[in-house]
């Protein structure tokens, strides 16, 4: 069985800043992959960039998708909070 690293997904994110911390926190923790679903603002965003500190990669690979059923459509096992 492969194991893989879980991937985060954030749903309607208000602010750019909260998405470059959360980069940053992920980078912190050795994760990977980013999936934004509808951001409140245009996508990328400098702020974002700059909040990040030095998780600029996982910024400019962030995948950013229209609704949350096709964020979740190749992932098996999904936990929400």
């Amino acid at each position: 069985m492969k194991i893989s690293k879980p991937s985060i997904i954030l749903v309607k994110p208000q602010l750019p800043e909260n998405i470059g911390l959360v980069a940053r926190a992920m980078q912190n923790c050795g994760l990977k992959k980013l999936i934004l679903v509808s951001p409140k603002k245009q996508w990328p965003n400098k702020k974002a960039l700059d909040a990040s500190a030095n998780a600029n990669i996982i910024i400019k690979n962030t995948k950013v998708f229209n609704s949350l059923n096709l964020a979740l459509s190749s992932f098996h096992y999904v936990i929400a909070t």
